[in-house]
């Protein structure tokens, strides 16, 4: 039985987030429903793959890894010079912020530091 899945099934060519299709179970004999492979589908590509279950698996724990490191935020800081009264604009992007004092904050665990006579005027987040 397995022997005709490994011919049927095809390795994941991109890297966008894929999605399981549920109750799309097949076996060899397409009579019963069986745990051993299952259909995923990309929407960005529009691609149906046939793939094993431990494929499947394979390919969740690397979403969960890719999710966990792309930033979801686009922070902007805008910097007030305190002698010249002159502001700038800074954008960083990440998933955290903190702000530790009036002249440095914290961004996914990185700490960035402005001038001596600079400090946070204000912080917004948007959502990418």
């Amino acid at each position: 039985m397995f022997s005709l899945f490994k011919k049927k099934v095809d390795k994941v060519v991109c890297s966008h987030k894929w999605h399981h299709l549920q109750d799309t179970y097949i076996s060899a004999n397409h009579m019963c429903d069986v745990d051993d492979a299952c259909y995923i589908f990309c929407s960005k590509c529009e691609m149906q793959k046939l793939v094993i279950d431990s494929e499947w698996e394979r390919i969740k724990k690397m979403q969960e890894i890719i999710d966990d490191e792309k930033p979801r935020y686009k922070f902007v800081l805008k910097i007030t010079d305190s002698k010249t009264g002159n502001g700038s604009i800074v954008i960083v992007k990440g998933n955290d912020i903190k702000k530790v004092n009036k002249s440095t904050v914290i961004i996914d665990e990185v700490e960035m530091a402005f001038g001596v006579f600079e400090y946070i005027a204000e912080i917004n987040a948007y959502s990418i």
